[in-house]
Protein backbone atom coordinates (compact mmCIF):
# COMPACT_ATOMS: atom_id res chain seq x y z
CA UNK A 1 0.00 0.00 0.00
CA UNK A 2 2.79 2.28 1.03
CA UNK A 3 4.99 1.83 -2.14
CA UNK A 4 2.05 2.48 -4.47
CA UNK A 5 0.97 6.00 -2.68
CA UNK A 6 5.01 6.92 -3.31
CA UNK A 7 4.60 5.91 -6.77
CA UNK A 8 1.34 7.90 -7.21
CA UNK A 9 2.97 11.22 -4.97
CA UNK A 10 5.75 10.24 -7.61
CA UNK A 11 3.49 10.57 -10.59
CA UNK A 12 1.95 13.44 -9.64
CA UNK A 13 4.96 15.93 -8.82
CA UNK A 14 6.02 15.10 -12.43
CA UNK A 15 3.40 15.40 -14.38
CA UNK A 16 3.26 19.31 -12.45
CA UNK A 17 6.74 20.00 -13.55
CA UNK A 18 5.87 18.86 -17.49
CA UNK A 19 3.15 21.07 -16.87
CA UNK A 20 5.28 24.13 -15.62
CA UNK A 21 7.66 23.50 -18.62
CA UNK A 22 4.68 23.32 -21.02
CA UNK A 23 4.00 26.99 -20.10
CA UNK A 24 7.28 28.43 -20.33
CA UNK A 25 8.14 26.99 -24.15
CA UNK A 26 5.70 29.98 -25.38
CA UNK A 27 6.75 32.66 -23.13
CA UNK A 28 10.28 31.77 -24.18
CA UNK A 29 9.69 31.51 -27.82
CA UNK A 30 7.38 34.89 -27.73
CA UNK A 31 10.28 36.67 -26.23
CA UNK A 32 12.66 35.51 -28.42
CA UNK A 33 10.35 35.77 -31.65
CA UNK A 34 9.66 39.66 -30.29
CA UNK A 35 13.57 40.28 -30.10
CA UNK A 36 14.32 39.13 -33.64
CA UNK A 37 10.87 40.71 -35.19
CA UNK A 38 12.82 43.74 -36.87
CA UNK A 39 16.32 41.86 -37.52
CA UNK A 40 17.79 41.20 -40.70
CA UNK A 41 20.82 39.13 -39.92
CA UNK A 42 22.18 36.07 -40.31
CA UNK A 43 21.97 35.32 -36.96
CA UNK A 44 18.67 36.80 -36.29
CA UNK A 45 17.22 34.18 -39.32
CA UNK A 46 18.75 31.41 -37.54
CA UNK A 47 16.85 31.90 -33.98
CA UNK A 48 13.82 32.21 -35.90
CA UNK A 49 14.37 28.78 -37.59
CA UNK A 50 15.04 27.90 -34.04
CA UNK A 51 11.86 29.02 -32.59
CA UNK A 52 9.51 27.62 -35.15
CA UNK A 53 11.43 24.05 -34.40
CA UNK A 54 10.49 25.19 -30.80
CA UNK A 55 7.22 25.71 -31.22
CA UNK A 56 6.84 22.41 -33.47
CA UNK A 57 8.22 20.86 -30.35
CA UNK A 58 5.81 22.07 -27.67
CA UNK A 59 3.06 21.40 -29.86
CA UNK A 60 4.18 17.74 -29.96
CA UNK A 61 4.49 17.89 -25.90
CA UNK A 62 8.25 17.96 -25.89
CA UNK A 63 8.84 20.48 -23.72
CA UNK A 64 12.09 20.09 -22.54
CA UNK A 65 13.20 20.40 -25.93
CA UNK A 66 11.41 22.56 -26.66
CA UNK A 67 12.61 25.04 -24.45
CA UNK A 68 16.07 23.63 -24.83
CA UNK A 69 15.72 25.12 -28.60
CA UNK A 70 14.01 28.47 -27.63
CA UNK A 71 16.79 29.10 -25.31
CA UNK A 72 19.39 28.43 -28.39
CA UNK A 73 17.99 30.61 -30.53
CA UNK A 74 18.26 33.08 -27.85
CA UNK A 75 21.65 32.95 -27.09
CA UNK A 76 22.04 34.01 -30.47
CA UNK A 77 20.22 37.24 -30.37
CA UNK A 78 21.28 38.47 -27.07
Amino acid sequence: MRKSSVIAAAGLVLGMAGGALASTCPKIIKEGRDKVAARFDASAAEAKKLFNEAEVLHKAAKHGESEAMAKKGLDLVK
